[in-house]
């Protein structure tokens, strides 16, 4: 992280930690962790960190945070940590143990799509397709702009995590609703298609009446789109690059522990695959 550009060893950990992160994008992991960390820790230098000034910002994440996000902004800060240790001379800290979150494996089923899918408000429905069938994060949504957004080929270069740039095919379902409208820049299509800017909590609350009133899941997300459409192409094509790309990840590590596990059927399919006279001679030999 330390670069000729970082503070020197006497600057305040608020210094340090806005230095680190001031070339990250401001939603990232990194940038989150790094302002969490100098809300407690910024008047202070690395010398005086303590494991109970450190347990006191994770017990703030398991708090008020979803437990995979807290788990993630741990694991972060734990590199940040080193890093102050190696750079600084800071203490070794003692980080209060977590708890890997469970891999979530919900996914929807073709009549809870259909259902999501029809008589919907144009923006929320241009909201659902870009995580379907773009693939694309909540905060990646509200990336595409005029900016972003090629009207000649229906693609969209947009920022994605780790300060990475993503470029993105729109299929026509999406083109067509992106046609509709003409925004202002730096507007977000979303925004525009809806005809007035909307908070975050404020289309997620939208989306969870839409989808208790289509008798979908309760526990179903929003989220959960992503997972659902690489799921259903890595089955339909048997490609995991497919769904690598569709997900945007940078490793097929990440779309692996991603995607859905197998369906009883599809388990008892491929196991049936595998018996032993289902093989040739040669391969019998």
């Amino acid at each position: 992280m330390r670069s000729k550009k970082s503070p020197s060893p006497g600057a305040t950990l608020r210094e340090i930690l806005a230095a680190w992160s001031a070339h990250t994008p401001k939603g990232s992991l990194l940038a989150q962790t790094c302002k969490s960390a100098a809300e407690v820790l910024g008047a202070l230098t690395p010398a005086q960190i303590t494991d109970p000034l450190v347990g006191l910002i994770v017990a703030g994440w398991r708090a008020k945070l979803a437990h995979s996000t807290a788990y993630n902004r741990r694991s972060c800060l734990r590199g940040i940590l080193a890093q102050l240790r190696e750079n600084f001379g800071a203490p070794r800290i003692q980080l209060p143990k977590m708890a890997a979150p469970e891999r979530r494996t919900v996914v929807l089923t073709t009549d809870e799509l259909q259902r999501l899918f029809t008589n919907c408000a144009p923006w929320l429905r241009l909201f659902m397709l870009l995580y379907f069938q773009g693939g694309l994060r909540f905060s990646e949504i509200l990336r595409i702009t005029p900016e972003t957004y090629n009207k000649n080929d229906g693609t969209a270069v947009i920022l994605v995590k780790n300060g990475r740039h993503r470029r993105v095919q729109f299929a026509d379902d999406i083109t067509r609703l992106l046609a509709a409208v003409d925004p202002q820049p730096g507007q977000p299509y979303v925004f525009a298609l809806a005809g007035k800017n909307l908070h975050p909590s404020s289309i997620r609350s939208a989306w969870g009446r839409w989808r208790d009133a289509c008798g979908v899941r309760a526990n179903v997300t929003l989220h959960d789109l992503r997972r659902t459409s690489a799921t259903a192409l890595l089955d339909k094509v048997g490609d995991l690059r497919a769904a690598q790309e569709l997900l945007g990840h940078k490793s097929l590590v990440s779309t692996l522990t991603y995607i859905a596990p197998l369906r009883t059927d599809q388990a008892k399919h491929y196991a049936e695959l595998l018996r032993f006279n289902q093989f040739t001679s040669e391969t019998k030999q």
